[in-house]
């Protein structure tokens, strides 16, 4: 890219255009913030990380990082270049955790490095959806479901750190949970395998509750148990 840039600028198109000063200004209430700088930095990354930066250094400036963002990428850059491990990728955890929709589509609806940014940030992400399973935020686990994150990959370890909770829930008859996490690749199965004799009990107990055709239509026990985690499903033909 910079080649061409130097070629156009010696041959004498472009470089004026792109040497010129460009002014994005964005107001807030009670202030305003104005970036001044040649064109050809706005479409750079460069500058552009370093001012996302600095927004990001102060509590006080978070909640402006969206909007100089979007008129950042309004201006020329590329979202599919900021968001990467080694740049700002951690803005997809701001994004997801002020639960904002428009922010995280914003940063990733043309991003090419999300697997790698969600490698990166593997810890931090778990911590989060521990922390949205605990306090219900069940906006960020859709948003987190909404940009292709999965536990589906993840050790059993880890799948179990929530256990305890989801049971519970199962056991209160509250399903939002039980069903976002699965949504987001927890294994229900898996869930019922490691508490094989919890899970039998309250699939059981539902099961008496029933009234006798609403059983019927449910189907075989063996079904029940393939859920329960008692008996392994049949082979495929």
């Amino acid at each position: 890219y910079s080649s061409v840039v130097a070629a156009c600028a010696a041959a004498g198109e472009m470089s004026e255009q792109l040497q010129l000063d460009r002014t994005v200004a964005i107001d807030f209430l009670g202030s305003r913030l104005v970036f001044r700088r040649p064109a050809l930095e706005f479409t750079g990354r460069d500058y552009i990380e370093q001012e996302i930066a600095a927004l990001c250094a102060s509590r006080e400036g978070l909640f402006r990082v969206p909007f100089v963002l979007a008129s950042f990428l309004r201006a020329g850059a590329c979202s599919g270049c900021l968001v990467r491990p080694d740049s700002c990728g951690y803005l997809l955890l701001l994004a997801l955790a002020s639960e904002s929709f428009n922010f995280v589509y914003l940063l990733i609806k043309e991003a090419i490095h999300l697997e790698a940014v969600f490698e990166c940030y593997r810890v931090q992400l778990l911590q989060l959806v521990v922390r949205a399973l605990e306090h219900r935020r069940f906006v960020a686990l859709d948003l987190l479901c909404f940009c292709g994150y999965s536990l589906e990959c993840s050790s059993a370890d880890v799948q179990n750190k929530f256990d305890s909770q989801l049971l519970g829930c199962l056991l209160d008859e509250d399903f939002a949970p039980v069903e976002r996490m699965c949504r987001l690749g927890f294994s229900l199965r898996g869930l019922a395998e490691r508490n094989e004799a919890e899970f039998s009990a309250y699939v059981q107990s539902r099961l008496e509750a029933m009234p006798q055709a609403a059983k019927t239509r449910v189907g075989s026990t063996p079904f029940v148990e393939v859920v329960a985690g008692t008996q392994k499903p049949p082979p495929p033909p």
